[in-house]
């Protein structure tokens, strides 16, 4: 069981790998699983495509190589903009 970020979490660790690969737990019980689950996908995708922008990169890929400072402050950029308190998760590979 996990309540707000904990509910996501478990969102995401459930549907990661697209499905593909078996989850650390057989159930799962999220609640209040976040609001950036419920925004609709053109918000996400732009607020995601605007993160990668203020990284300099074109690519999840490209962005698991950069340092934690940079993304600390492309974070920052984003939130600065008014796009919200924090980059949304996404789920890989959709």
């Amino acid at each position: 069981m996990g309540e707000s970020a904990g509910g996501g979490s478990i969102f995401f660790q459930i549907t990661a790998y697209g499905g593909q690969r078996a989850a650390a737990f057989q159930r799962a019980i999220p609640q209040s699983g976040g609001r950036g689950l419920n925004l609709p996908g053109a918000i996400l995708d732009s607020t995601y495509n605007t993160f990668l922008g203020n990284l300099n990169v074109t690519s999840l890929e490209d962005a698991r190589r950069v340092s934690w400072d940079t993304i600390w402050d492309a974070n920052n950029k984003t939130i600065n903009k008014g796009y919200g308190k924090w980059v949304f998760p996404r789920l890989d590979h959709i």
